[in-house]
């Protein structure tokens, strides 16, 4: 933090889902390919007239256009940039004449482009180029642009389209570094929406598209739920505090042990990743109701004990019951840095490290706060305790627990086809409001809406161009119609360039005649030719591309990466009948097909597995910590409650026609730390064999620890955004089954 670098804080949305790939390699492939799409924003201005669609799209980018939050921003094609297209072709031109027409037909076909009332080129090279080469290969260019890009075509300088009656003129740009920050209020999407929406009046429109607005969209409710949740949780547990102790000493040492756990899980969690993601700042609030456990225990103590004559005794005869329950939380967070998921990772650290803060606070400063006055020393809300413990009799209990077992084995046994691990990332995340409405309107107007892409390696540049060139071949065959932009189609290889530099050798016969013809000096030949031989062992690469054929292959051209290089191959659209990964199999370990949606729903899975693992690995161990400090009997009882968790989850989450999936099992392991706490306090009360007026205190202090710990993740459980739902339900759910098993379990102590 000293060292002056701005804390990042990550709102991306797909940065909250697990890598598909499993090579290092291939992981650096997949984060350049993300990095880039995901800052390619599309704005199209919309206006039933052409005029007003692009005067009004000339006024958002005259105001975007200077923004440190692009990189680039497009909307003319001017000169400029045809200028420099035509310099590079013409300085490349022997190496690009692979689509040109037969030889014996050269002269005729220049001919025609020179006396044809339109050219793509100034024709001012003439005595260096009489073949106009350089206007063909252009034309060339430009034909494979329009037909392989969007269903845009150029019109008074600019890219537009008319649909539905109305007429779509495009901006294109990339977002910088800071400009893809979305998690700060000055972003380039937040800004995009501000120019726009001053100019949405008389019937113009403007529809926004690209990744970004997505993430955008889902960071900003993540941020919103942040501070509802934060600022919920905070004023319901301070009214339930100054309710039951009547004075501003232990709300005060216990909203501090908070703030200090909270501020020192982030830092540590900042250190550690360099960074935070959003989602785990909205996990993170759950430490409001696992931090004021501890401080809960010692202070019903401190108030109401009077058996107890110093903060260092109520730490003797606390200490144990809190360790235990530090340890068993500590390991279950441990268990999830194992994890290969970032996000993951982050929420341990930064439970870890708040709990172990709020664990320090609770055993060396709280018993240093002084006691109050004997005559002060009560706490109110005893009374509720006497209608939530009801029949304390052995039977009862035993009967409530029996039957709390017997509902999930029905409910389980009768909709078992529920109780499966499966995840569908389509669910994570659903459009609504204005982003899926320009979602919808984009991808029709654009005609683009990729639903995957492939992504082909070579152990050279240009082997990878060969393989490319082939692969792509084989796609267009297959799914006739279907555009997609590829390098290849700009760059040939070396092969073909050499291939190129014959054809031209064979024009060397016809130069006097061609150059009488077109009306230049004959004399200009030798000059050709020495040319020619200059650049006869020189090939065209990817870093002679000009600026902006650069920036558009970059989204598809990866380079190297570990040794190999990597490019991507991105259709408009794929066929319901071709199968992406069947034809990419047929390229062996070249090529591989993905699909975001059905390949991170299928690691998903297999992430849930791992997860029910460390559970089952969690359970064995906490078990043997347990037998240490307890009996067979009373380890075996304690365990038993996340078994009876996991089924309760699994029973509700079938009631209701969910899926158990992988943000919900996450939520077990965390409430598996949590809900133990209840029983081993329970438990170490019996252990103690205190007073009934002290176990009482006990009783009471594990109400309001369940009551606050439930506050907290029972906000998360009302969150729209779904994984924070799912697993706040989960949480919920368990917390509920936990602290009822502890009162049913300590009915027959």
């Amino acid at each position: 933090m000293t060292s002056g670098k701005t804390v990042k804080i990550d709102a991306d949305l797909f940065n909250m889902l697990p890598k598909q790939f499993s090579t290092e390699a291939a992981g650096k492939v997949e984060k350049k390919l993300v990095d880039s799409t995901n800052r390619n924003v599309f704005i199209l201005s919309c206006n039933r007239d052409f005029e007003a669609a692009k005067d009004n799209a000339e006024k958002v980018y005259e105001e975007l256009k200077d923004s440190n939050n692009f990189n680039s921003l497009m909307l003319y094609q001017d000169s400029e940039i045809l200028g420099d297209f035509e310099d590079f072709v013409f300085e490349n031109r022997f190496n690009f004449m692979n689509c040109l027409p037969e030889v014996s037909k050269m002269s005729e076909c220049a001919l025609e482009k020179l006396y044809s009332p339109f050219t793509y080129t100034s024709l001012e090279h003439l005595d260096r180029d009489p073949f106009l080469l350089t206007e063909m290969e252009v034309g060339n260019y430009i034909e494979t642009l329009v037909s392989n890009g969007t269903a845009f075509n150029p019109k008074e300088n600019v890219l537009a389209r008319e649909w539905n009656g109305s007429w779509y003129v495009m901006l294109r740009g990339i977002l910088s570094a800071e400009g893809s920050a979305l998690a700060t209020s000055k972003n380039g999407i937040s800004e995009i929406y501000s120019v726009c929406s001053k100019h949405e009046k008389n019937g113009q429109r403007f529809v926004c598209s690209g990744m970004a607005f997505h993430s955008h969209k889902s960071s900003s409710a993540a941020s919103k739920e942040v501070t509802v949740i934060s600022c919920v949780s905070f004023f319901a547990v301070l009214v339930l505090l100054l309710f039951v102790f009547r004075t501003p000493v232990p709300v005060l040492l216990s909203l501090a042990s908070i703030g200090v756990s909270v501020s020192t899980a982030f830092l540590f969690t900042v250190c550690v990743f360099n960074g935070i993601h959003v989602l785990a700042l909205v996990f993170g609030t759950t430490l409001i109701g696992a931090c004021i456990d501890y401080s809960l225990h010692f202070f019903i103590n401190w108030k109401a004990n009077i058996s107890v004559n110093s903060g260092q005794e109520i730490r003797n005869s606390l200490f144990s019951g809190i360790f235990l329950s530090f340890a068993s939380t500590e390991i279950c967070f441990a268990l999830l840095l194992f994890a290969p998921f970032e996000l993951l990772r982050q929420m341990a650290v930064f439970s870890m490290s708040g709990i172990f803060s709020t664990f320090l606070t609770a055993m060396c400063i709280y018993p240093l706060v002084r006691l109050p006055e004997n005559n002060s020393r009560k706490v109110f809300g005893m009374k509720f305790l006497q209608v939530l413990e009801g029949n304390k009799r052995k039977r009862f209990g035993r009967m409530a627990i029996s039957l709390m077992f017997a509902f999930c084995f029905i409910c389980l046994g009768l909709r078992y086809e529920k109780c499966i691990v499966k995840n569908d990332l389509s669910r994570l995340y659903k459009m609504e409001g204005r982003v899926m409405e320009d979602q919808i309107e984009s991808s029709r107007v654009l005609n683009y809406a990729p639903r995957g892409w492939f992504v082909l390696r070579g152990s050279s540049a240009d082997e990878l161009l060969v393989l490319e060139k082939n692969f792509a071949a084989d796609f267009r065959k297959r799914a006739d119609g279907v555009t997609m932009f590829c390098t290849s189609d700009f760059l040939p290889s070396i092969k073909e360039q050499i291939k190129s530099k014959e054809e031209y050798e064979k024009l060397m016969p016809m130069m006097k005649d061609q150059l009488v013809l077109i009306g230049e000096d004959e004399s200009k030949t030798a000059e050709i030719i020495s040319e020619w031989k200059e650049k006869k062992d020189s090939f065209t690469s990817f870093e002679d591309f000009p600026q902006f054929l650069k920036e558009l292959c970059s989204n598809f051209w990866i380079g190297q990466v570990d040794g190999f290089w990597y490019s991507v191959i991105m259709p408009s659209s794929i066929p319901n009948e071709i199968d992406g990964k069947e034809i990419a199999e047929a390229y062996g370990n070249d090529v591989v097909y993905i699909n975001k949606v059905s390949d991170i729903s299928r690691d998903l899975d297999i992430l849930t597995v791992m997860i029910l693992k460390f559970f089952v690995l969690a359970c064995f161990v906490i078990f043997l910590l347990l037998k240490v400090f307890y009996s067979l009997k009373q380890s075996l009882k304690i365990i038993s409650v996340p078994l009876l968790i996991v089924l309760m989850v699994g029973s509700v989450y079938s009631l209701a026609g969910i899926h158990l999936e992988f943000f919900s099992i996450t939520g077990i392991i965390l409430v598996f730390g949590l809900s133990l706490d209840y029983l081993i306090y329970m438990t170490e009360v019996q252990k103690r064999k205190d007073c009934q007026e002290n176990k009482r205190l006990e009783s009471f202090a594990v109400f309001l620890s369940f009551a606050t710990t439930a506050i907290s993740f029972g906000a998360i459980a009302l969150s729209s955004f779904v994984p924070v739902h799912l697993m706040g339900l989960a949480i919920l759910v368990g917390l509920v089954t936990a602290y009822s098993a502890s009162l049913f379990y300590g009915s027959y102590e």
